[in-house]
């Protein structure tokens, strides 16, 4: 059986071919330092990664919220213990108060004292983690307390 030269050439051609696309592709593996480039590479491979990267997404965003939520709570940890601090000196300061010997001058020390303790407690409710409020609810861009008269408060 004769053969022609035609098809010899041929031949020739498509395994020089075959063999300078499978050159390319591991070149491009190299290159990229990926197996998968594209789609067309392996199908399944590229549903696994992608699989596979959107749970590596997911627990970043979770360890994002864990960090968040252990600030917050920290934050707000803090705040309540100088809120307690602030309410136990008021109730102190009230406590002096109910003794019949006090002069006016001490009264309006003690009223100064405790204007000074509202506002300190409105400072310190005015707090923000973030951006975001901490004690005004699901308003967090609203300042939870205001007061008519920022210096001599009378009602909140």
């Amino acid at each position: 059986m004769r053969v022609a030269t035609r098809t010899l050439y041929q031949s020739g051609i498509d395994q020089i071919n075959t063999n300078l696309n499978r050159l390319t592709k591991t070149s491009e593996m190299v290159a990229t330092g990926k197996k998968i480039n594209r789609v067309s590479d392996d199908p399944t491979g590229y549903t696994r990664l992608l699989s596979a990267d959107t749970s590596i997404s997911a627990m970043n965003q979770i360890k994002k919220n864990i960090v968040t939520g252990a600030s917050f709570l920290s934050n707000t940890e803090t705040v309540l213990a100088t809120v307690q601090e602030t309410i136990v000196s008021a109730r102190d300061t009230a406590i002096q108060m109910v003794n019949g010997t006090m002069t006016e001058v001490d009264r309006e020390t003690v009223a100064e004292q405790i204007n000074d303790i509202i506002l300190n407690l409105k400072t310190v409710s005015g707090t923000k983690i973030n951006g975001s409020y901490l004690f005004s609810g699901k308003a967090t861009d609203t300042a939870p307390f205001q007061f008519d008269n920022d210096t001599w408060p009378t009602s909140v």
